[in-house]
């Protein structure tokens, strides 16, 4: 995972370069490595581009694939991941602050963007001047005309489709905090009972809510989670695989070696030797 995040899940990375307020990062993800972009959410703009490979996106439970030369720009405070559909990908990433231009212009121009219900994301409608603004990104990640990024980036939402996917506010404030409670307490016994008390709702909104927003049954996503901090500390700590079985909240060791290779075709001993 290339950043922080807290534990409500959003994105503690400050995205700034050089004091301007937005940051361009370059990634390759690799499918045999077990690459993610773990849900999360930040409070910029961003605009994701793929130069190569194909990325399987989730933004807000909708989940569809971005393929060479696709991108999508997502809204601020939108949960969203990835995983790569190809061996790998390569893709570009520019986080952006609502106020990059600045504050006035924002209040003027750009909030009626952020705060439209309708708009979680939008595919990028590529023109050759936007393509040729990308490309350049890639080849001079050392000397950037921010200028040009600028140029995309107001082309971007300029462009934004008043029609888009409708999302409910109060579903998404549930499912953030529904996350958070299994953020915080994955190391220990979680049932979907205790989960959907956090707000409280009934088990079966709950379920309803996982299903929507990670495709998951929240046991299920609970876990998908743990095996994912498993798969961390193999690869950051030097705990045996006994110590972080129990560490991840699993609390059979045999459960956790089949579960971890179902989800990553490896025993855990043999992703560290792999992978660590």
């Amino acid at each position: 995972m290339y950043f922080q995040v807290d534990d409500n899940k959003k994105e503690a990375t400050q995205h700034v370069t050089q004091n301007i307020p937005l940051a361009i990062y370059q990634r390759t993800l690799i499918k045999e490595r077990h690459d993610a972009i773990t849900l999360h959410w930040h409070e910029e703009f961003q605009l994701v581009w793929v130069y190569s490979g194909t990325l399987l996106y989730s933004v807000d439970g909708k989940e569809f694939l971005l393929h060479q030369n696709e991108g999508i720009l997502i809204n601020t405070s939108k949960i969203h991941g990835a995983i790569p559909a190809t061996s790998k990908v390569e893709y570009s990433c520019i986080d952006f602050s609502p106020y990059f231009i600045n504050k006035e212009i924002y209040q003027k121009s750009i909030a009626e963007y952020s705060k439209r219900s309708s708009f979680s994301y939008r595919f990028l409608a590529i023109t050759t001047r936007n393509l040729e603004i990308l490309n350049s990104l890639k080849k001079n990640v050392n000397d950037i005309n921010y200028l040009d990024v600028y140029e995309l980036l107001i082309s971007s939402l300029n462009n934004i489709d008043k029609n888009q996917y409708l999302t409910n506010q109060e579903e998404e404030t549930i499912i953030y905090q529904l996350l958070d409670y299994v953020h915080k307490n994955f190391q220990e016994p979680i049932t979907v009972q205790a989960i959907a008390q956090t707000i409280p709702i009934s088990k079966k909104k709950c379920t309803n809510l996982f299903n929507n927003y990670t495709h998951l049954s929240p046991i299920n996503y609970v876990i998908d989670y743990r095996l994912n901090q498993a798969k961390k500390m193999l690869l950051e700590t030097q705990q045996d695989v006994v110590e972080i079985c129990f560490a991840a909240g699993f609390n059979n060791v045999s459960y956790f070696i089949t579960s971890f290779k179902a989800k990553y075709t490896l025993t855990p001993f043999q992703f560290r030797k792999r992978f660590g």
